[in-house]
């Protein structure tokens, strides 16, 4: 991945639409735009106006013989996995989503031309901005570089040094702007801060568009040494005071920013000594209990949202935590991939894609009227899901994720900190992690 842009923008872009049925009623309406960029090179985004989506960006692979494929990275990536007709008028293939495995057929929207798109957010700040804005590199002693914008308020000197923040994304691969739907969060507080006094600096994530690295296989204490390298660059400028750069992480980064001051507490100096340590640390939405805590509560919390009924909330909760704990029991592969084959295919028929009562195996109920071939095709696919969803469940981010408990890292803290949860947050529950929160940081002692 490569720090994008609008694939509609990109001179010579090309669009196809049609609808993917996902089971019964009206098929699913939507529009894939590719295009190759002199600038980045190949850049691709969605649109599914039935869901609210507009120009998503896709991550874009161009194989042989005209075969593409298209990820859509979300909460359960969506891959499009299609080959283009020789005229290019067509775009034929499969659409995958955790258990579904359909079939896809676009063709090419003759009424799409590439310009500026028509979605306006208006708390996005645009320029010129009253503040200089510095394209940065930092380079991480295990030799990846981490790409991003640093922001400098008017003033900010030798003389005059100003006070910094190092902005650090959620889960999931982000670019500097964490952006999301559209929307680009670190950009609207980058903005808000600069024009507060604050310098701001913003990078993309490694092996993330601009930035080099490996992402996948990274865990949440690799982002943390990156986070880590990203302040020490920032304490090494003479227009920065450093002792006033403190962390913002968001999510995942709420996490990290914790990780970051217990580093710098006992992180490299001249000689021996530790450098400069910590000025702040800011938690938005950030855990307080480990990982297969939050996940346990955020299914429920996302269903009921939903209005699912409440046995299958029940039965859908109960394999994700069979699953959980075979993966924090470090399982048999086996056993992890047959937990994941119960957890999709309870999903499946829940979202009406599989046929069958909740709890049949795939195509075992009355309600499937599908054939024995297509059964065994369902089957298969199902089998395949499972094992790809228990690989990575048992990868190097996710047992971290899992067991990682930030209480100590929270407790160790020993510096002004602020925890922002929200009431209404379907993804770090407010009731689960208020206490552990607060009780970690009184036994801290942080201000």
């Amino acid at each position: 991945m490569r720090r994008t842009e609008p694939a509609s923008m990109v001179p010579g872009a090309r669009a196809w639409r049609g609808g993917l049925q996902a089971g019964p009623g009206r098929p699913l309406l939507l529009r894939v735009v590719l295009a190759e960029s002199d600038r980045v090179g190949l850049v691709g985004s969605i649109d599914i106006p039935a869901q609210g989506i507009s120009a998503f960006p896709l991550l874009v692979e161009r194989g042989e013989d005209r075969a593409w494929r298209l990820r859509m990275v979300v909460g359960l990536d969506a891959v499009m996995e299609l080959v283009e007709a020789e005229d290019g008028e067509r775009l034929e293939g499969r659409f995958r989503q955790g258990p579904a495995d359909l079939p896809l057929e676009l063709l090419r929207d003759p009424t799409f031309e590439p310009a500026l798109p028509q979605l306006r957010r208006p708390q996005h700040p645009t320029r010129p901005f009253p503040y200089e804005e510095r394209e940065v590199v930092v380079e991480h002693p295990q030799g990846h570089r981490l790409a991003g914008t640093l922001t400098l308020p008017p003033g900010a000197s030798p003389d005059a040094p100003v006070a910094a923040a190092v902005l650090v994304t959620g889960s999931g691969p982000q670019d500097r702007d964490e952006t999301i739907l559209g929307h680009k969060p670190f950009l609207v507080i980058a903005d808000a801060l600069t024009r507060a006094g604050i310098a701001v600096l913003r990078y993309d994530d490694r092996g993330c568009f601009e930035s080099t690295g490996e992402f996948a296989g990274a865990s949440t204490l690799d982002f943390a040494s990156d986070a880590a390298e990203a302040v020490r660059f920032l304490q090494a400028l003479p227009e920065i005071d450093a002792a006033r750069v403190g962390v913002i992480g968001h999510s995942e980064g709420g996490i990290v920013a914790p990780i970051v001051a217990g580093m710098l507490e006992v992180g490299k100096g001249e000689g021996d000594a530790p450098g400069p340590r910590l000025g702040f640390v800011v938690s938005l939405a950030g855990p307080g209990v480990p990982g297969h805590e939050i996940i346990r509560v955020q299914i429920r919390a996302l269903m009921e949202a939903a209005e699912t009924p409440a046995e299958v909330v029940d039965a859908i909760a109960a394999a994700q935590g069979r699953l959980l704990d075979l993966v924090l029991a470090d399982a048999d592969l086996a056993e992890a991939e047959r937990a994941a084959l119960e957890l999709i295919t309870l999903q499946g028929q829940a979202s009406g894609m599989l046929g069958g009562e909740l709890g049949d195996g795939p195509g075992d109920g009355p309600g499937d009227e599908r054939d024995e071939s297509e059964q065994r095709v369902i089957a298969e696919t199902l089998r395949e899901v499972a094992a790809r969803t228990a690989a990575e469940m048992q990868g190097p981010w996710m047992r971290t994720f899992l067991s990682l408990d930030p209480a100590p890292h929270l407790a160790a803290l020993r510096v002004p900190t602020l925890v922002l949860l929200a009431e209404l947050d379907r993804q770090v529950d407010l009731v689960q992690n208020e206490a552990p929160i607060r009780a970690a940081l009184a036994a801290s002692g942080a201000p």
